[in-house]
């Protein structure tokens, strides 16, 4: 019987939580007015009189006349009933009143329900149900409100943060020395407080001009100085830890170049697998964009000087549009009838030339048509396009059909369709193709060859560009090997790397173009 009845309290204590977690509505207490014509009004009677009965009802006030009226039955209201109830209820009794607040909850006489449940700790300072239906939390053994519960572990949070010896400053919680050093202007680097201008060497800030930069922007504004002093141009500046960008198209240019070429260095660490470096840290690479050829040759002279390149080699660049150079990596442009928006294409064509090149440096130059495969496989992987033609009208210039080729997309239909056309020259006559007789059909399938072996097995990828740039003679001495030659070079480091002749990789990379990857 004890059990049935404590088993009785759990549930209410349970329903009473519930109730007032819910704010549960009350149901109507009413008088009921019981009419001839069969039907009875629900109400509180508010006067009766002789002739009429005025009750209250929830769609309002109505009058009713006694000669319509068979009888009235007067009900307690919910705050007669409690009352009534609470007489009869012995206070020390808890299971009682916690029943006792569970009805008057369910009536919709919340202060009534809250009243009789703090009887109830009166009674039982720690009844769990009580406590918990008045939104009372136990805190370290005590029970309190939500309020006393959340300053009191305020307190106890200052009391722990005066022991460590912390001072309130500023909304904040400081040691002595901290408040001290801020008082003082100084900065915070790593666990040490330092005044401004050491904190910022600290940090390996340089100052410029009144400024304090990275030192790699620092060394960029520096170079751009150089720069202009030797041009005769004014030159915005973007660096990077990578990248030098030299603009005289505004400074906005200059930083979308910088971040397109952190992206492509990024590609080709994420897709290449290539994880070394491709230029030595403390010589990132330059990226010149000029407006004019005047100044675009005035910089040829002066990096073939410097770079010592090959004879001929500066005749050759000031040909063109563009020019790269390897060691130190840089890529130079001007205009050349071009927008400026173009001319990022060219710089991260350019960088596509230098990272292959970074790939097991110290090698050889690569076969031509990867050389210039991987560049536009860059350009397409970062930019989505291609608007760079190092082959069909010099470096830099854009073909007259460029529209019909610049996305992937044209590219792969182009290819499709030599394919069927017989128009797709075959890999072995790519292999040994020449920089001038690359059109774009040529650049196409070396972009497409690329990037199929990137996606089927970057490591072997990798392992071909190593195996062919060993075997390939210097550069200067290219004069000395003919056709035949370089044929058979990557026809070693096809066998080696992929147990293919150049026809049977032409085959599978026919099949893959085919099946539309």
């Amino acid at each position: 019987m004890e059990k049935r009845a404590r088993a009785r309290v759990r549930r209410i204590g349970a329903r009473l939580v519930l109730l007032l977690a819910m704010g549960a509505a009350a149901p109507a207490f009413a008088d009921e007015i019981h009419l001839k014509s069969g039907g009875k009004i629900v109400g509180k009677v508010e006067e009766v009189t002789a002739e009429r009965v005025r009750v209250k009802t929830p769609f309002g006030v109505q009058s009713v006349a006694r000669a319509d009226i068979v009888r009235i039955d007067y009900k307690p209201t919910p705050a007669e009933e409690f009352a009534a109830r609470l007489e009869q209820t012995d206070r020390q009794d808890v299971d009682a009143l916690v029943a006792l607040a569970d009805w008057a909850r369910s009536a919709g006489l919340k202060k009534e329900a809250e009243r009789t449940l703090r009887l109830v700790i009166a009674v039982d300072p720690n009844h769990r149900v009580a406590r918990e239906a008045l939104g009372h939390v136990l805190f370290e053994g005590v029970w309190m409100t939500r309020k006393e519960a959340e300053e009191a572990e305020q307190r106890r949070a200052e009391a722990d943060r005066r022991l460590r010896g912390l001072i309130r400053y500023q909304g904040e919680w400081v040691t002595r020395e901290e408040m001290e050093a801020r008082e003082k202007g100084w900065v915070k680097v790593g666990d040490r407080w330092l005044p401004p201008e050491e904190a910022n060497r600290a940090r390996g800030l340089v100052q410029v001009g009144g400024e304090w930069l990275p030192r790699h922007e620092a060394e960029a504004r520096r170079r751009a100085g150089e720069l202009e002093q030797a041009l005769g141009v004014k030159l915005e500046t973007a660096a990077t830890t990578r990248f030098r960008v030299f603009s005289e198209f505004g400074v906005d240019q200059a930083r979308a170049v910088a971040d397109a070429g952190e992206k492509a260095l990024g590609l080709v660490r994420e897709r290449v697998g290539w994880l070394e470096p491709v230029w030595k840290p403390e010589e990132p690479c330059e990226l010149v964009l000029l407006r004019t050829p005047g100044s675009y040759m005035q910089l040829v002279d002066r990096i073939g000087a410097a770079t010592n390149q090959p004879p001929g080699w500066a005749d050759y660049a000031k040909r063109q549009t563009s020019f790269y150079t390897v060691s130190p990596p840089a890529s130079v442009q001007h205009a050349g009838g071009r927008r400026a928006p173009d001319m990022i294409f060219t710089a991260i064509h350019h960088v596509g030339h230098i990272a292959l090149h970074g790939i097991h440096p110290g090698y050889t130059y690569p076969p031509v048509w990867l050389d210039e495969g991987f560049a536009v496989w860059i350009e397409h992987a970062t930019l989505k396009e291609s608007l760079t033609a190092c082959s069909t009208t010099g470096y830099g210039v854009a073909s007259p059909r460029q529209d019909k080729w610049s996305q992937s997309a044209h590219w792969k239909a182009n290819l499709k369709a030599g394919l069927a056309d017989g128009s797709v020259v075959g890999l072995e006559r790519l292999m040994v193709a020449r920089l001038n007789e690359l059109g774009w059909m040529e650049i196409a399938k070396a972009w497409s060859v690329v990037d199929w072996w990137i996606q089927t097995d970057r490591e072997r990828f990798l392992r071909f560009v190593k195996e062919v740039r060993q075997r390939y003679p210097r550069y200067d001495k290219h004069a000395e090997a003919g056709p035949a030659d370089f044929l058979r070079f990557q026809t070693e480091a096809l066998e080696e790397v992929f147990g293919l002749s150049p026809a049977g990789a032409e085959k599978a990379w026919r099949s893959h173009v085919s099946a539309g990857s």
